[in-house]
């Protein structure tokens, strides 16, 4: 088992017991990618280890299909790394697979020479022709993703008020208005409407009021789909220019103090550049103020001991 811990205190543990290869194979690989997880190794974050685990897995598949699979390290030969090789998309799949492995293995002294002078050959391949958008291509996007976006935004803006009148009494109890109210009081606290458990159907005692049992009429009263959520996703990084990966990794914005009360919160977006970590860095223009209002308004529903996201949703 090998952990990685990186500068940011995140975690990630690789289990090489698990490793499709031999189990000399899987010890030795296990010690060669501690070394590159360690301090000054090279892999300084887990998302870097992690897309090493996922590249360097292939090779023990590979080495396991072998007829005559070699026991260790030392056992391999310039005909098996050049298999391996073959073996691979002339690509820049194929190619981050076969430097990244032979990266790990060129750091155990026990390599043969000759399967070293083979790693040192050029990796024929194909670059990836991926182009940058059409500006008629990304304007469709945004548009698209907006219209996807501003639907969910109007439901769940809607359902959110009218839990705030129920929260506030200004609903008469007894009618299904009020109905509606307390379940989306419980489902704004729990992460779903009042359901039965076996078999999982919404207590008898709300379906009127909720108008069906399918999720835009239960939990997606307040709560964005997957396909909404990439909408979300395209816009933040659309709109304020922002990079997808630096999204990923961006933490959970919270409210400034005393601009909820206000009623107009404003958010702080968290933004660190991979490899130059340090202190956040808020995105100020003010198209992006009105935008991160809009976002993550449709989600913050909390009442006492709620939760902003909703665990489980689909």
């Amino acid at each position: 088992m090998v952990t990685h811990r990186d500068q940011q205190g995140r975690v990630r543990c690789y289990d090489f017991a698990t490793f499709p290869a031999p189990e000399p194979w899987q010890r030795t690989l296990a010690v060669l990618f501690a070394a590159k997880c360690a301090p000054g190794g090279g892999w300084d974050s887990v998302e870097t280890s992690e897309g090493n685990w996922y590249l360097v897995r292939p090779f023990g598949e590979f080495l396991s299909e072998l007829e005559a699979s070699p026991l260790d390290v030392d056992r391999l030969s310039a005909a098996h790394w050049n298999a391996w090789r073959l073996s691979l998309p002339p690509n820049t799949n194929g190619y981050n697979k076969y430097s990244t492995v032979a990266g790990l293995l060129q750091q155990d002294r026990r390599l043969p020479r000759p399967v070293r002078e083979a790693m040192a050959r050029r990796f024929v391949w194909t670059p990836g022709r991926e182009g940058a958008y059409t500006p008629q291509e990304f304007t469709a996007i945004r548009v698209a993703a907006r219209q996807t976006f501003r639907t969910a935004l109007l439901r769940i803006r809607e359902n959110t008020e009218h839990l705030a009148a129920w929260r506030a009494s200004r609903i008469e109890p007894g009618g299904g208005d009020w109905l509606l109210g307390e379940a989306l009081d419980v489902l704004a606290r729990t992460g779903d409407v009042p359901v039965y458990e076996k078999p999982r159907t919404v207590r008898k005692r709300y379906r009127a009021a909720l108008a069906g049992g399918s999720a835009p009429c239960t939990w997606g009263r307040l709560y964005l789909s997957r396909k909404e959520t990439a909408a979300l996703a395209a816009l933040i990084v659309a709109e304020p220019g922002l990079n997808a990966t630096t999204l990923s990794e961006m933490p959970v914005p919270k409210a400034l103090p005393g601009t909820a009360e206000a009623g107009m919160p404003v958010y702080r977006l968290r933004l660190e550049k991979r490899r130059r970590r340090g202190a956040p860095r808020p995105v100020r223009e003010p198209q992006c103020d009105r935008l991160r209002r809009r976002l993550l308004g449709a989600s913050d529903h909390r009442g006492p001991g709620g939760d902003r996201t909703r665990p489980g949703a689909a």
